[in-house]
């Protein structure tokens, strides 16, 4: 009998993977009479959320800055129009992330949390049945970082807030529940040793309460579920796959008390682990096994719409489950009926970037869905009906196994054991990253995890744009990114750096991109939408306040080279997912755009001083939307440090000498000196310098390249170490009195390149 299933089972695999792959149908949502209306009526509105109050009406909280200050907003809308407004928090430095619920009694609850007194604590309001604003209720009243409620209600009246707690180091879940006579009971959901991060929750119509949260455990993200009985805590249980992303759940309970968990993972039906995610999703009734919606050529998508992330559930009036989220650049709906699953409806405003994370759902006494969210540059709200026209099927459900042995992953761990003569060590790092808080995709603990457990890398950077296409780094946002990025700090082992992107436009309107690194995590920002439009004062704010600035991809957004700083700018970006950028024409790696008088040649040709590093400028998307040469862009780019140790300090260091090199993602090994000098030296001579070239690459070497002022002058390649290894001494005689700059390009058989920070010489004989 299990060979005869097992037979089963293999032809039917067979059966699929001989079957053409499938795309899955997209469709407006207008196409279901959707009613779509913006509701902000500036860029700076964040995070809203919405509840339908008894009388039908819509209320929205979103947080709002003004004049630098953060708030928590309420707006009342009637059929869709503005009617009250009320400002439930006070004005302040970081008032973030609301989340709003209306209980039986008609009265709309308001959770947030706040910094205040240097503390971050979560917070409750009520907005009475009679419009009134009740006193603020403090729910976390500790030394702990508390952030991102989500809140419910039980009929019986009970309010249940739940949220992530920074104890001790580590990040836990915890729960309040706020009883109809205002009593409130503390619960620990979680204390494990491992990071767990962004609860969800839903009442049952037994009034049991399920929280799912995710879980990261080194070099994966798991979902997990506890319940409450009667005042009592369930045990945890797994909910998602052990391997893989799976990260942002979502509840929710339909009318028979049956649940569904949703969140997005990277793990693929094939059980591969891929780059882009897509909704994953179990249900009570389904035998607990895992669904995905996902067609085999959606995994695959190269455009500026990938993937599908951040899920949102809700049931509709005929028990069927509604999925909201979003692409990299986008917003999306899709309808699960039973194991069959619709078109995915698009609502998003066309535009790149500028969006929020989720599209937050609500039923009003009709069966219309209502959507909030922040699209491109503006707050809106959605309507339609799911019962008033017929919708779009689309094919079934794929199951997506549980594996025992780890799957295969695009993801390799590079560590190797090459080092330096020296006692000092190269450290490799990917210091240019987007999340989902600008214009990427994935959450801002995903790309240090992945740089430090999946890559092995020695240090890294998120540097999500502090001001694009509309879209402002809030003041709470940055807290968040410095907040998350120090649990991944461990010295010796792995150093996250503090960083953002001064996103400026193309030259000569602009200066370019340049991202900003902090030596400390408690500094500020300094602003191209609300300070000096000038690089000199972001040159003058680096030197102030441990920092430096790196431009990035010259060649297609130019940046300004006459304004060039030795110590403030110490070293360039010559390679990412946008191509490498030594000069017009770069081959193998060609570049984006092509900005004449921009690349690294150009500048060093004007006699401009600095180092060279590599940084993948990855925003989660397959071959950056078309651009990038490689599919996988989180490989297109690492900067290498030589120092000592592993730690800020020493890191520091070697950026701000220009002890540092580039590589378009693979872990080479460059030692270059002249005169026994290190790469980002300026020395003097009296006699024909001595150039000492060590090169170990990761595949075959085509050639290793002495460049002088410009000119190729000298070839080495393959001398040892099975053709990946050159190794070369050269005496440059026959020079005249004057300056020079000396580097290395490495170019690999597989395309891969590498080049070494300049050295300039000058020769006073």
């Amino acid at each position: 009998m299990k060979r005869f299933i097992s037979f089963v089972l293999l032809f039917v695999f067979l059966a699929l993977t001989l079957l053409p792959a499938k795309t899955s149908l997209y469709l407006p949502l207008s196409g279901l009479g959707a009613e779509d209306k913006q509701i902000s009526s500036h860029f700076f509105c964040e995070y809203p959320d919405i509840t339908i109050d008894r009388d039908g009406k819509q209320i929205v909280v979103y947080t709002e800055l003004s004049d630098g200050k953060e708030q928590i907003r309420l707006e009342i809308f009637d059929d869709m129009e503005l009617k009250k407004t009320y400002d439930v928090s006070p004005k302040g430095e970081h008032e973030f992330r609301g989340r709003v619920y209306t209980d039986i009694h008609n009265n709309t609850w308001i959770s947030w949390a706040a910094k205040r007194d240097n503390n971050w604590d979560i917070y409750l309001r009520c907005l009475n049945a009679d419009g009134k604003l009740e006193k603020e209720i403090r729910l976390s009243d500790d030394a702990a970082v508390d952030l991102n409620p989500e809140i419910a209600g039980d009929a019986s009246g009970n309010i249940w807030v739940v949220w992530e707690s920074n104890r001790n180091g580590k990040f836990d879940i915890f729960l309040k529940m706020i009883s109809s006579g205002g009593e409130k009971k503390l619960f620990a959901i979680s204390e494990s040793e491992y990071m767990d991060l962004r609860p969800a929750l839903a009442v049952d119509k037994r009034g049991q309460v399920i929280i799912a949260w995710d879980r990261q455990v080194e070099d994966s993200y798991r979902v997990m579920s506890r319940k409450i009985k009667k005042d009592k805590l369930t045990k945890e249980e797994r909910i998602s796959s052990e391997y893989g992303f799976n990260v942002a759940p979502s509840v929710a309970v339909d009318k028979r008390n049956r649940r569904a968990i949703a969140w997005h993972s990277n793990l693929q039906p094939d059980q591969k682990v891929g780059l882009t995610p897509w909704v994953h999703i179990k249900r009570s009734g389904f035998r607990q096994q895992i669904y995905t919606p996902a067609e085999a050529n959606d995994w695959k998508q190269t455009g500026e719409e990938q993937g599908f992330e951040f899920p949102e559930l809700i049931f509709d009036n005929e028990g069927r489950l509604w999925v909201f989220g979003r692409p990299s650049q986008g917003f999306y709906a899709q309808c699960i009926d039973g194991k069959n699953k619709s078109a995915i409806y698009t609502f998003h405003v066309p535009g790149w970037g500028g969006r929020g994370q989720y599209a937050k759902a609500a039923i009003d006494a009709e069966g219309k869905i209502v959507t909030v969210r922040r699209d491109w540059r503006h707050m809106y709200m959605n309507r339609f009906d799911p019962s008033a026209k017929d919708i779009v099927m689309d094919g079934s459900l794929k199951p997506v196994y549980e594996t025992r042995e780890a799957p295969e992953t695009f993801y390799a761990n590079k560590k190797h054991d090459i080092q330096l003569r020296s006692e000092k060590k190269i450290l490799y790092g990917d210091i240019h990253q987007h999340s989902s808080v600008s214009d990427g995709r994935g959450t801002i603990d995903e790309q240090y995890t992945r740089s430090r457990y999946c890559y092995g890398q020695d240090f890294a950077a998120l540097t999500d744009h502090e001001w694009f296409v509309a879209n402002y780094l809030f003041p709470s946002e940055w807290e968040w990114i410095k907040i998350i990025g120090q649990q991944f700090n461990e010295p010796g082992v792995f150093t996250a750096i503090a960083a953002y992107e001064w996103t400026t436009p193309r030259t000569p309107i602009g200066f370019g991109h340049k991202n900003v690194y902090f030596k400390d995590w408690d500094k500020p920002i300094f602003s191209w939408r609300f300070d000096e439009k000038s690089s000199l004062s972001l040159f003058e704010f680096c030197k102030n306040h441990d920092a430096f600035a790196v431009p990035h991809h010259p060649g297609w957004t130019g940046t300004d080279w006459e304004n060039q700083d030795p110590v403030a700018q110490p070293v360039a970006e010559i390679v990412s997912s946008h191509g490498a950028n030594e000069y017009l024409g770069n081959l193998p790696i060609a570049h984006r755009g092509g900005v004449p008088g921009s690349f690294i040649q150009d500048a060093l040709a004007d006699g401009h001083v600095f180092g060279l590093i590599g940084g993948s400028d990855a925003h989660g998307l397959l071959t950056h939307h078309g651009i990038s040469s490689k599919e996988n862009e989180w490989e297109t780019g690492l900067a290498a440090v030589i120092a000592e140790k592993n730690d800020i300090d020493h890191i520091f260091n070697a950026f701000l000498q220009r002890r540092v090199y580039a590589t378009s993602g693979q872990n080479i090994l460059v030692d270059f000196t002249i005169n026994g000098h290190e790469m980002g030296k300026e020395i003097e001579v009296n006699a024909a310098p001595e150039i000492n070239i060590e090169v170990v690459g990761t595949a075959p070497l085509v050639y290793v390249t002495l460049v002088r002022n410009n000119e190729d002058i000298l070839f080495a390649g393959k001398d040892f170490y099975e053709g990946l290894g050159a190794r070369k001494v050269y005496v440059d005689e026959d020079l005249k009195p004057g300056r020079y700059w000396y580097y290395l390009r490495v170019v690999q058989e597989d395309g891969e390149m590498a080049w070494s920070s300049p050295i300039w010489v000058t020769v006073k004989k």
